[in-house]
């Protein structure tokens, strides 16, 4: 048997958080590698993420270990480099239930506490003494969790700083690249985009999110979609003294790095509409 060569050129197709944190890690082993995109950086879901560092209610499992291991990394990242203090946030997180039989507050404290998840389980009115810019008549009576380890992320500003260092360590950008096929010859040797530029490599990786089983159907390879429709709302600039990332029982916020706030929410991904271009309708 003959091994396969070690690959020495890398495409990464996407621009994404997970596009462009993979370049730059190849890139710091020592590989040659292009980053491409069909967009400007970020331009998918990472440019769309309510991105809350968390591991909340979470049991010991290896899921959690991974989420804490991604905490510490981010941890890093702020301590090293000074210029994210707008961008990356620990001012913590803070969960209610609603006030109902489903309320699982007390419960849910108390794993966290067994698995060792920094972790408080405060009265309605001990929430202004932990954390700003909270209405404590929101809060159910059961209380609400407040998990001081918390953060956010703004993705596209991380990953703009991602690409500086990629860049400085000779990593090639390939931009508004359209829709790219991947080239194979028994097994991918490159890509090409839709513009018919041909960028070979010894290796490919795909991280286009949800066009993920689309590409890999394209090459005989079977990946069931089981993507989520999903939705973020940005607002406008708005004085609020809010710092933590609020779980809500109708919505979750994060303030931004511009003053404004970003919600997300399980039940409004119900009012999107996929049309049959792809386009979306809410």
């Amino acid at each position: 048997m003959t091994a396969s060569p070690k690959p020495r050129h890398v495409v990464v197709v996407g621009a994404g958080i997970f596009g462009t944190s993979t370049a730059l890690h190849l890139a710091r082993l020592g590989f040659d590698v292009t980053i491409v995109n069909d967009g400007a950086p970020s331009n998918g879901a990472s440019g769309r993420s309510l991105s809350w560092l968390n591991s909340a209610r979470r049991a010991d499992t290896a899921y959690h270990r991974l989420r804490l291991a991604g905490i510490d990394r981010y941890r890093t990242v702020a301590a090293t480099r000074p210029e994210a203090a707008s961008w990356l946030r620990f001012d913590g997180g803070l969960t209610w239930d609603a006030d109902d039989e489903a309320n699982q507050i007390a419960s849910m404290w108390q794993l966290e506490q067994d698995i060792g998840y920094d972790s408080l389980l405060l009265d309605p009115a001990e929430v202004g003494a932990v954390t700003p810019g909270i209405d404590a008549s929101a809060i159910a009576p059961q209380g609400a969790i407040f998990n001081p380890g918390e953060g956010w992320v703004d993705l596209p500003s991380l990953i703009d700083l991602l690409l500086n260092e990629f860049r400085s360590r000779g990593g090639k950008l390939v931009q508004d690249a359209g829709r790219v096929i991947v080239a194979t010859g028994g097994r991918a040797r490159g890509v090409v985009t839709a513009g018919g530029t041909s960028v070979e490599a010894d290796a490919v990786v795909l991280a286009v999110g949800p066009a993920t089983p689309c590409m890999l159907a394209e090459i005989g390879v079977h990946v069931p979609d089981a993507t989520p429709i999903s939705l973020l709302l940005k607002t406008k600039p708005i004085k609020t003294d809010l710092r933590a990332v609020l779980n809500t029982p109708r919505v979750a916020v994060r303030p931004t790095p511009d003053g404004a706030l970003v919600l997300d929410s399980a039940w409004s991904e119900e009012e999107v509409v996929v049309n049959s271009d792809d386009t979306y309708t809410v």
